[in-house]
C-alpha cells in the first residue's frame, strides 16, 4: 500500500539542496571573473555551499510550516476507515477482519508417488515420426 504524503514534507532538504549547489556554482562564476587561484575557488565555493544550504534549509523549514498551516482539512466520510502506517500501539495497527467459519472441501486424495521414472514424451512430437513422415515426403517427392 502506497503511503500518503504531503508535498511539502522534504521541501526543506530540496530548497537547502538548490539554495547550496545555486550558490555553489555562481561562486565558481564569480571567480572566474575575478581571477582567483585554486585556493580562492575552494575556499570561497565551500563557504557559499555551507552558509546558502543552511539558509535554504531555514527558508524550506520555515515555508513548509506556512504551507501545513493553510492546507484545508479533508473530513474522511462515516464509511471509511483510517489507517496508521506506522501505529504506536497493537490496536491502532491491527486489520480488522469478519469471522471466517471453518470451511472443509473434500478433494480427490492424490495416488501415492511410486518413484519409478515416467516417460514424457509427447506422440506427436516423437522423433520417430518425424522420420517417417519425411522419408514418406521424399518417396512422393521422388515418385514426381
Amino acid at each position: 500500500m502506497k503511503e500518503l504524503t504531503s508535498n511539502h514534507d522534504d521541501l526543506d532538504k530540496r530548497l537547502a539542496i538548490f539554495f547550496g549547489l545555486g550558490a555553489f556554482i555562481m561562486s565558481a562564476l564569480v571567480g572566474l571573473e575575478r581571477g582567483y587561484s585554486l585556493e580562492g575557488f575552494l575556499l570561497q565555493g565551500v563557504v557559499a555551499l555551507i552558509f546558502a544550504t543552511l539558509a535554504g534549509w531555514a527558508f524550506g523549514y520555515w515555508l513548509r510550516g506556512v504551507l501545513k498551516t493553510q492546507e484545508v482539512k479533508e473530513s474522511v466520510p462515516e464509511n471509511v476507515e483510517v489507517r496508521v502506517a506506522k501505529s504506536e500501539s497493537l490496536a491502532e495497527g491491527g486489520v480488522v477482519t469478519a469471522p471466517v467459519a471453518e470451511t472443509v472441501i473434500e478433494g480427490e486424495a492424490k495416488p501415492a508417488i511410486s518413484g519409478q521414472v515416467v516417460n514424457f514424451t509427447l506422440p506427436e512430437l516423437s522423433p520417430l515420426d518425424f522420420s517417417s513422415e519425411e522419408a514418406s515426403s521424399e518417396e512422393a517427392v521422388a515418385a514426381k
